[in-house]
């Protein structure tokens, strides 16, 4: 478990790849959104795995069913547009309302009532999550990771946005639990508890996984393209 002793979680959001077609040539973990098109909030998500950078992606699992935002994916995604991002993003910390019983081998965030993920653009520490107890506030808005309801309990940070924020591009996307099967988010990805959980505790750090997240005609354009597998 990560303990907050600073201003910044740095290793849940720092990324050296925030959105580009390409994976990198590393990873060996893939996780994979579909949706029909740019403005469905229901796709499907299905996890992928290799041996090595050369290796054939295999399908792990079955293909479930998530929801994205409320207003589909987008390309040039702007703060409380709706949409979750499309693209290709490295991965963070898990974090939750508990540690989980399950040796889970992703870096874990306890959420605590002093922990917020920034979503004002004109805060220095636009998209960041923090402890608010230990720092200076600066901003009119954020998400607090310990909610009243559910969709907390346990999440993943995607690294979108970061090294450096860019002011209004927005913020604060994680993937989560979600309020039911046909409700889209705020721009995050969400699924079921049981299928998140999975989820989780088939990510390894050390295989470099990966989120990508297209609509179906866009990801079969880069993947005929030779970008994505």
């Amino acid at each position: 478990m990560i303990k907050l002793t600073g201003l910044l979680l740095g290793l849940s959001l720092t990324s050296a790849f925030a959105g580009g077609p390409m994976l990198p040539t590393d990873s060996r973990q893939l996780i994979r959104v579909i949706t029909s098109d740019w403005s469905v909030v229901t796709g499907q998500l299905q996890r992928f795995e290799r041996d090595d950078s050369s290796g054939a992606w295999r399908p792990v699992g079955q293909a479930i069913r998530i929801v994205v935002g409320k207003n589909g994916m987008a390309l040039d995604k702007q703060e409380g547009d709706g949409k979750a991002p499309a693209g290709v993003f490295s991965l963070g910390a898990t974090f939750g309302y508990q540690t989980p019983t399950a040796a889970w081998s992703n870096p874990f965030i306890l959420s605590t009532q002093s922990l917020v993920c920034v979503d004002d653009p004109k805060s220095k520490h636009y998209n960041q999550i923090l402890d608010e107890s230990v720092t200076t506030k600066d901003w009119d808005s954020a998400e607090r990771m310990k909610r009243t309801d559910v969709l907390y309990r346990y999440g993943l940070v995607v690294n979108y946005n970061t090294s450096p924020a860019v002011a209004g591009k927005g913020s604060c996307i994680f993937v989560h639990i979600w309020r039911n099967s046909s409700t889209g988010t705020a721009g995050c990805t969400a699924m079921t508890e049981k299928n998140l959980t999975a989820l989780l505790a088939w990510i390894n750090p050390s295989k470099k996984p990966q989120l990508v997240q297209y609509p179906q005609a866009e990801y079969d354009r880069l993947k005929s393209s030779g970008k994505l597998p």
